[in-house]
């Protein structure tokens, strides 16, 4: 099969940029990173973060040699009526109503690239909760996941969680239960935010500490879940360290794609906070079992050599 684009589909801080820019290298690819982004409400945040971006990939340590988002026809009206309709787009969105909209609006872009004999590789995380908005006919589509204890202090850093507890309160308050569950559990923990001083990341106390790891585990592990069920070609980023699993993952890249992705320049980071063992709460145990069947961490164990979720749970 010749597939016509590329999804990369991740969680924040997931290595999904990584990945991205190793795609972007070749000739004939085109990249559209985050095409679900609030970069494209206004003209002026466009050019804001066009004026930034280099700076700003400095801190993400993401290091392109691109503008990600050089590649979008801002000026056509579909790609301006979208926006118009649907930005700002949320952190994660599980609720959206008109999918086939944006199906269509990846499938345009996907044409637009196409049209040119470009490979458009979109690098998502927005659709985390909701794969099945990223359905596009004859894409190759790749799941990159990360241990949830690295991409916890990660996003700490970038954002100290905030944009994940708005989104729970409001999800919550529309009326969707697994939200609710855990918006009851945040608010009788009296959680104090957490706070960064001289470069340290700072919790209340060891027990507020593993309840924001509890609270951000169940997110991750909900959109896990729904990614992995779509049965994408799976990519885990702890383990792009091993040669051994890079020659697995490039061969079946280049059988697929034809494209010969290279991981040699992979560096994993070395931070003592990525190696903590950190105990879910009880209460956050009860939810999970309440969603979530208690066969499917076996499954994903044993199949997709996720071995770590059983220290969880």
């Amino acid at each position: 099969m010749t597939y016509q684009s590329i999804i990369i589909q991740n969680f924040f801080r997931s290595g999904g940029s990584y990945l991205y820019n190793q795609f972007i290298d070749y000739k004939d690819v085109m990249g559209f990173y985050e095409p679900f982004h609030n970069v494209f409400t206004s003209e002026e945040s466009f050019i804001k973060e066009e004026k930034e971006f280099f700076l700003k990939t400095k801190n993400l340590k993401h290091f392109s040699n691109e503008f990600y988002f050089k590649n979008y026809p801002t000026n056509l009206k579909w790609f301006k009526d979208f926006h118009k309709v649907y930005s700002p787009i949320k952190l994660f969105d599980t609720d959206i109503k008109n999918k086939v909209e944006f199906i269509k609006y990846l499938e345009r872009l996907k044409s637009f690239a196409n049209d040119k004999n470009f490979l458009p590789v979109f690098k998502i995380n927005r659709m985390y909760l909701n794969p099945d908005t990223i359905n596009l006919s004859n894409s190759f589509k790749i799941f990159i996941f990360r241990n949830p204890i690295s991409s916890f202090f990660s996003n700490i850093g970038l954002n100290l969680l905030i944009p994940y507890y708005e989104l729970i309160e409001l999800y919550a308050n529309k009326g969707i239960e697994f939200f609710i569950e855990i918006q009851k559990f945040i608010v009788s923990q009296k959680l104090e935010k957490i706070k960064i001083q001289d470069g340290n990341i700072r919790f209340f106390d060891r027990n507020q500490m593993e309840s924001h790891f509890s609270v951000f585990f169940l997110v991750w592990f909900y959109g896990l879940d729904q990614n992995l069920k779509k049965k994408f070609f799976i990519i885990d980023y702890d383990k792009l360290q091993i040669e051994k699993y890079q020659k697995i993952i490039q061969s079946s890249l280049y059988e697929n794609l034809n494209l010969h992705i290279d991981f040699h320049s992979f560096e994993k980071k070395m931070n003592k906070l990525y190696e903590m063992q950190i105990n879910l709460k009880k209460e956050i145990k009860y939810i999970f079992n309440k969603f979530f069947d208690q066969n499917i961490l076996k499954i994903y164990s044993e199949d997709y050599k996720i071995e770590y979720l059983n220290n969880y749970l």
